[in-house]
């Protein structure tokens, strides 16, 4: 499955590099000794070293972009710092009800359960799928995403910049059509309460909904 993934995530290669370096490290040894290679082994272990500091992943985890002669810090939240705002859901949101979000792991850690066809995030959404192949399968396709949007039942929702953008499964980017209806469906149902800048991978922009409520109907003169 890593191997195979359209994209050469960094997190796909955790488990697959190492596997990669064991293999080498078996064969080097077998090749190479330190009594009769002593300095071709330092050599490549200094190489490895230096490789390893300079990489740009470094400069990545502190880092988020150049703002002209600086640099801005990566002050963006990361797992252990989003308590604030899975506090505000576990708070403001009925323990009943689910948090309607792509970005599954903020729902777990307020406690609270997706929406049916949310459970795999923005890789659950395959916009092309027919509906009795999409209820088959327990995704949503185009038409579930918008009466997902429209009835929930969620009193909050959360959508960070890979929210409502990305369809499987390729992984492509919507088109602009497609997001822009999908977020104008959002919005008639849900008011957007605070926009957090610069959050989790990618520094993307979070934004945090809350269920409008609907206006009572009007009194009949009949």
């Amino acid at each position: 499955m890593h191997l195979l993934s359209p994209y050469p995530y960094d997190d796909y290669q955790v488990p697959v590099m190492p596997l990669l370096a064991a293999v080498v490290a078996v064969a080097a040894t077998r090749l190479v000794t330190i009594e009769k290679h002593g300095a071709l082994v330092c050599v490549v272990a200094a190489a490895a070293l230096l490789a390893a500091v300079s990489s740009p992943i470094n400069q990545d985890w502190f880092m988020i972009r150049q703002d002209r002669f600086g640099w801005s810090s990566a002050r963006r939240p990361t797992w252990r710092n989003c308590s604030r705002l899975e506090n505000g859901f576990a708070k403001n949101s009925p323990a009943d009800k689910p948090l309607l979000t792509q970005d599954v792991y903020l729902a777990v850690e307020a406690q609270r359960r997706v929406p049916a066809g949310f459970e795999m995030g923005p890789f659950g959404y395959f916009p092309a799928l027919d509906d009795a192949t999409a209820a088959r399968l327990h995704v949503l396709n185009h038409a579930g995403m918008l009466h997902a949007l429209r009835e929930s039942d969620a009193s909050m929702a959360a959508f960070s910049g890979y929210g409502l953008a990305i369809g499987a499964p390729a992984m492509k980017e919507l088109s602009r059509e497609d997001q822009q209806e999908l977020w104008q469906t959002l919005a008639e149902h849900y008011d957007r309460i605070r926009v957090v800048p610069d959050f989790g991978q990618g520094a993307t922009t979070l934004t945090i909904w809350s269920r409008r409520i609907a206006p009572p109907p009007l009194a009949s003169n009949l």
